[in-house]
């Protein structure tokens, strides 16, 4: 059988963490850096084993570590979860799909994150919704309902919100405002549009000393009326 450095070399590497004093080393570091990190934040432990790996602590050292965590009350998801919900939506008013993004990057699971939604902080999601548009609103500036609305949807869905309950608030918001949609022109009433194309040529057909119409007006009866919807 050939010989493998690189698999000797692991073996050995493997062997190292037998020896008489070696994985004590190892507990006593990886305790030593999880107690560092949790004194400036609460971790879950997905960050905690995260943490580990990237130290390179042996895995079955880690394991011991995150469990002796656990057992003292210093690594609690569920606490984690529910403390960083109350905590963005009170600060940033985040909706559900940027509560759910921020806690995943946290690591925690699903399950845990759900729970932590479903505890009550999003109850009056209507209320932090009309919050956000109401103060939002009156930074648009001269824009027309359309861009208004559109502006105030891809904030809110930025924000985590959207459904029924983004699009009631925006409308309530722009009606207060009294922001009316801008009129479009009916079809064919544009520039070059049909309706041009068919009085140009109407114009056409007729002699040098025809009096030509537009729309059945004389051109000194003023501008035609534009229709709009």
């Amino acid at each position: 059988m050939p010989h493998d450095p690189q698999r000797a070399g692991q073996g050995a590497t493997d062997n190292v963490a037998f020896l008489p004093g070696v994985r004590e080393a190892d507990a006593q570091r990886a305790e030593n850096v999880t107690l560092h990190a949790l004194t400036r934040r609460g971790l879950s432990r997905g960050e905690v084993v995260d943490l580990l790996r990237r130290r390179e602590i042996d895995p079955i050292v880690a394991q011991a570590e995150v469990e002796r965590l656990e057992r003292v009350g210093l690594i609690d998801d569920a606490a984690l979860a529910a403390t960083l919900v109350e905590r963005l939506v009170e600060r940033k008013k985040l909706g559900p799909a940027a509560l759910r993004a921020e806690l995943g990057r946290r690591r925690l699971d699903p399950a845990t994150i759900e729970a932590a939604l479903a505890d009550g902080a999003l109850d009056d999601e209507g209320a932090l919704v009309a919050e956000l548009v109401a103060d939002r609103a009156r930074r648009l500036g001269e824009v027309d309902r359309d861009t208004a609305e559109r502006r105030l949807l891809s904030y809110l869905a930025r924000k985590g919100h959207g459904g029924s309950i983004a699009r009631d608030a925006v409308r309530s918001a722009l009606d207060e405002l009294g922001l009316e949609r801008a009129p479009r022109q009916a079809f064919g009433a544009g520039r070059g549009g049909i309706a041009a194309g068919r009085a140009d040529s109407g114009l056409s057909r007729r002699g040098a000393g025809s009096t030509p119409r537009l729309g059945g007006r004389l051109p000194g009866d003023g501008p035609a009326r534009v229709a709009f919807e």
